[in-house]
């Protein structure tokens, strides 16, 4: 199992080498011939948009055209919620990450470190059981042509910005029972598949985390704190517990038929929202099918 940590860049740049997004802590997994991998990832900041892994020898330059030689497909029309408990953040917030830290350290705010992510992020979570849900793929006028692309299962936020619910603005969520009326299905951008069983009384969908702290910066968006909850604004404690989602999606994906060895794989998500790129990479080994995995 591989868990994928992100990386932002402009979609502007299309040209994403590998080494941007690489933080060599990432697991280093090993995959068998012909077999299946399984992907973790986790939504902080969800920018919508859809997403697909790929393969290049981990001898070459790690560019965009050599991933795209080998695009890995998906196994099946299901995808998985894996639910995590999160201890490391306290029972009431407590210990979570500063205000002004965001996963991408934008516009001068603290970025996240990889131990910081795997702290908060990936520790805790059940291997079993997972909740299925469907997946939405796509193999009509992608890049390269014919491969499948995987649409992000958790809808944002749907409000009149097209932020999806960064800044903190609509769909409202908080750990104080109470406090907000739980946002419905029509509220969100596509229907959400089900109830978040880590969040009770709300559904799979919404922004994330990363709308919290976005009116930290240095500087700031012109309207910020200016409408109170109506505009752009921050969580509070409460809000920011709310705005956890303490789960990872799952893929299952095929390991293609190439000749033993080391590879890189990469995860690459085109935002939706927001003209960005997130990816990242992590070493893995293939090997024979009489070998051991």
């Amino acid at each position: 199992m591989v868990v994928m940590h992100l990386l932002a860049t402009s979609l502007e740049s299309r040209e994403l080498r590998c080494e941007m997004g690489r933080w060599r802590e990432d697991i280093t997994a090993r995959g068998l011939l012909d077999k299946l991998l399984k992907f973790l990832g986790r939504v902080v900041a969800n920018h919508g948009g859809g997403y697909q892994y790929r393969l290049c020898p981990k001898s070459s330059p790690q560019t965009e055209a050599c991933f795209q030689q080998i695009p890995l497909p998906f196994i099946g029309k299901e995808q998985y919620i894996q639910y995590c408990s999160l201890p490391t953040l306290g029972d009431h917030g407590e210990n979570a990450p500063p205000p002004d830290t965001t996963p991408d350290g934008f516009n001068g705010t603290t970025k996240l470190t990889p131990q910081d992510l795997v702290k908060d992020y990936t520790n805790g979570c059940d291997r079993i059981p997972r909740d299925t849900i469907p997946a939405v793929d796509v193999n009509t006028g992608t890049i390269p042509a014919g491969s499948t692309w995987r649409r992000n299962p958790i809808p944002a936020c749907k409000n009149k910005y097209g932020t999806g619910g960064a800044f903190n603005m609509g769909c409202h969520v908080s750990s104080i029972e109470g406090k907000y009326k739980p946002p419905t299905a029509n509220e969100f951008q596509f229907p959400p598949v089900g109830m978040d069983k880590m969040r009770p009384g709300l559904l799979l969908g919404g922004f994330g985390v990363g709308s919290c702290g976005g009116c930290n910066q240095e500087v700031n968006p012109p309207e910020c704190d200016k409408y109170g909850k109506l505009g752009q604004n921050n969580c509070t404690v409460d809000e920011t517990m709310g705005q956890f989602f303490s789960w990872n999606i799952l893929d299952k994906v095929q390991v293609p038929l190439v000749p033993p060895g080391e590879y890189v794989v990469s995860f690459r998500w085109e935002s939706e929202q927001t003209p960005q790129i997130w990816a990242s990479c992590s070493d893995v080994t293939i090997v024979s099918g009489d070998a051991m995995v």
